[in-house]
């Protein structure tokens, strides 16, 4: 059996994210843990610290519901 799907550019766009939906989530999951090993065990002064506690702070806040916590 051989199907023909058809998709406008946006249509195809959307399509390519879907099928690669398993690989985001894997490095979105690999950028959660960097993070948390650069807060937990990253040699950094107090300001970068801080620094990295944001942007961790806003991965969380952005990919909130998407993540398996």
């Amino acid at each position: 059996m051989k199907i023909i799907l058809e998709f406008t550019d946006d249509e195809a766009r959307q399509a390519e994210q879907a099928y690669r939906g398993p690989q985001y989530a894997s490095a979105i999951e690999d950028f959660r843990e960097f993070l948390r090993g650069e807060r937990k065990y990253g040699n950094h002064n107090g300001a970068e610290q801080e620094v990295v506690q944001k942007i961790e702070s806003a991965f969380y806040e952005i990919f909130q519901g998407l993540l398996n916590d």
